[in-house]
């Protein structure tokens, strides 16, 4: 008689997973419309680094044996530009799973079945990409207990970053970006989670310098830094989302979800929760700040700023935003600022912004040493 495969699974070993489907609605994942010599495929199960070359084969119904390699670091070797490396189910760990280096690259890891399923995790030990150049593309992983100087889980310079379908939990940078650190690049997250990321420095969660940052769908909380518990943004960058939350994150310093440094723009940016002994929603010490639909909610400040708090030479303009039920234990529920300060709050008469319910034990607004309100 003849064998059958368990549902899913291929080949004349049943060790290749089905991938592409001869009926496209019952199975059909992006690299089946990809050119097979551009797929490298890893089976921390099946895979092996020694006689794998990681072709797809033929991964239908009526497949061949898995050529899969067992490794990360191995797919990254024989990958060439525009490759996508596929991810079978598993976890994976060790050193050859982790602080992956990628260079003037184009390369995207996708996964088989999803977060839920693949995880990589960094044992405390390293980060688990550095991309210098390149466009990288990240989905469908989740990233536990990474680890580096900058950029905790990712590093990315120079380039383009994409992550989709993620979850990053308990990432870890000495310095700068919990999660994720990048400078000079153009970045998209969607549908990502990051939860108790922590920096020594700025940034719990992600990091901005010099970058153009679009959140989708995304979420980051419970993340820790001495400046901007959740993300810190520096040089000329801008942060956009849609249906994206910054909440009950914390700052030892400054900044319990934001820290603000530069020529920044934030384009419906929602900070709820969020808490520091200054500046609970939002820290700045000198640039430009604009606002556009955003909403700073709820968050609380030790001692002042329980939504704001800006210092230095520094201008924001707010449309279409709300400050509400924000609150400081001294001075400034809403907002605060000491320096030279030049704030515009539009007029316009549809969804004007608004400074309403915040508490403070003095003054829910307090402004000082130079400060101009339009």
């Amino acid at each position: 008689g003849t064998c059958k495969c368990s549902v899913g699974f291929t080949g004349e070993g049943c060790n290749n997973r089905v991938v592409c489907c001869s009926d496209p609605d019952r199975c059909h994942h992006s690299v089946c419309d990809m050119d097979p010599a551009d797929v490298i495929v890893v089976s921390g199960e099946f895979g092996d680094d020694i006689q794998g070359t990681g072709q797809l084969m033929n991964a239908g119904e009526k497949g061949t044996a898995s050529k899969a390699v067992k490794t990360l670091s191995r797919a990254v070797a024989l990958s060439s530009r525009g490759c996508a490396i596929l991810i079978h189910p598993g976890e994976y760990s060790g050193s050859s799973n982790r602080d992956l280096e990628i260079s003037s690259s184009n390369l995207t890891f996708t996964t088989l079945k999803g977060p839920f399923w693949t995880s990589v995790d960094c044992e405390e030990l390293s980060r688990f990409i550095q991309s210098a150049s390149s466009i990288l593309v990240v989905e469908g992983l989740t990233l536990q207990n990474c680890i580096a100087g900058d950029g905790g889980v990712f590093s990315a310079t120079d380039g383009h970053f994409t992550a989709r379908n993620m979850l990053i939990t308990n990432s870890k940078a000495v310095g700068r970006g919990g999660a994720l650190y990048t400078s000079g690049s153009n970045v998209s997250l969607d549908q990502v989670r990051i939860e108790q990321s922590s920096a020594g420095t700025e940034g719990g969660a992600l990091h901005f310098e010099g970058s153009n940052v679009t959140m989708i769908s995304s979420n980051v909380t419970q993340s820790t830094a001495l400046r901007g518990g959740a993300l810190a943004l520096r040089g000329t960058s801008s942060l956009s989302t849609d249906d994206t939350t910054f909440e009950e994150n914390n700052a030892t310093d400054i900044g319990g979800a934001l820290y603000v440094n530069g020529d920044v723009s934030l384009d419906g940016v929602v900070l709820l929760r969020n808490r520091a002994p200054n500046g609970g929603g939002i820290a700045m010490d000198n640039g430009i700040l604009t606002m556009e639909n955003c909403v700073v909610e709820n968050n609380s400040a030790v001692v002042t700023g329980g939504g704001l708090l800006l210092g230095g030479k520094s201008t924001v303009t707010a449309t279409a935003t709300s400050i509400h039920i924000n609150d400081a234990g001294t001075s400034g529920g809403g907002v605060y600022a000491s320096g030279t300060i030049n704030i515009t709050f539009d007029k316009q008469a549809t969804g004007p912004s608004s400074v309403l319910g915040n508490t403070a034990c003095k003054y829910f607004l307090l402004f000082h040493i130079s400060t101009y309100v339009h």
